[in-house]
């Protein structure tokens, strides 16, 4: 007699949890991958048979291709779908008849691209001008043609150069050829005629002058004010390079020794007066000088001792 095994429901159950109920073939590996009702994924290994590569000529497996490798244009192996065209085509200009027919043309140098007559075309400068009549009258703000101007337009200019019409014709100069071409006084020894008025204060440095050999010897060339330092009695000598009308002032100082004589050099004259320096150390005098040049004289038209 057969023996009949009842089915628990636990038993059910395990049944139930084993059997398959879905699958599906991983592209990755070809295998098939089975999952079970308790949720158990069976690897029920290469089902893709003999499957190859697809080719211009062989069908088989591809892969699509991305919209980056779309737009690259360089895989011969990857399919390209239609959203990835479209993702590549979205970066040229649409078709346009117009654009055909400009690309169609053939332009010379300067040419510009006019529509006239019903059609794209390349037109020179001298053909756009005669096409819109343009004379100098439709122009406004423009200088008129002139011969300076053109002559200054063909000059080329360095850094600070300054413009001057010099022998009949405009020239670019440096400041030093302009200076050299002007006749200008140097700033060291300028000459002034008429009323000269000055504001401010003038300051004149005073030339500082020693003893040296008995002698204090002045150049009326280097200024108009001068410092001697009586270090010792000294001949005061006659000053070269005197200016007829040239005024100068002298500020004499005894040292710390004092009583130091000075003598007048044979250029210089007091008239009715007499010139004797302060005695006391470290005083100082003052001795004011006009130059006569027809009688070659110093005039010393002021003398104040004692400061």
């Amino acid at each position: 007699m057969a023996t009949v095994t009842g089915l628990t429901a636990e038993r059910m159950l395990a049944i139930e949890d084993a059997s398959v109920v879905a699958g599906e073939v991983d592209n990755g590996t070809g295998h098939l991958i089975l999952t079970t009702h308790g949720g158990t994924d069976i690897d029920a290994g290469y089902v893709m048979g003999n499957a190859v590569d697809a080719t211009e000529t062989l069908k088989g497996i591809a892969e699509l291709a991305t919209n980056a490798e779309v737009a690259a244009g360089t895989d011969t192996s990857r399919i390209v779908t239609p959203a990835g065209l479209a993702s590549v085509l979205g970066l040229f200009q649409p078709h346009d008849t117009a654009l055909d027919d400009i690309s169609d043309l053939s332009p010379s140098a300067n040419d510009i691209l006019q529509y006239i007559a019903g059609v794209w075309t390349n037109r020179t400068m001298a053909q756009l001008k005669a096409a819109l009549a343009i004379s100098i009258a439709d122009v406004t703000g423009v200088q008129p043609s002139d011969a300076d101007l053109t002559a200054i337009a063909a000059l080329t200019p360095s850094a600070n150069d300054i413009l001057q019409f010099i022998s009949g014709s405009w020239a670019n100069r440096t400041p030093a050829q302009v200076a050299a071409s002007l006749p200008v006084a140097s700033s060291a020894d300028p000459t002034f005629t008429g009323t000269v008025t000055l504001s401010g204060r003038q300051v004149i440095t005073p030339e500082a002058i020693s003893i040296s050999g008995g002698n204090a010897s002045i150049d009326a060339a280097t200024g108009n004010v001068f410092d001697i330092a009586a270090t010792a009695n000294f001949t005061l000598a006659n000053p070269t390079n005197p200016t007829n009308g040239q005024v100068i002032h002298l500020r004499i100082t005894q040292d710390a020794t004092g009583s130091r004589v000075m003598t007048l050099g044979s250029a210089w004259t007091a008239g009715p007066s007499t010139v004797t320096l302060s005695t006391t150390a470290n005083k100082i005098d003052h001795l004011v000088a006009m130059y006569h040049s027809t009688s070659s004289k110093w005039h010393i038209t002021g003398f104040q001792a004692g400061f």
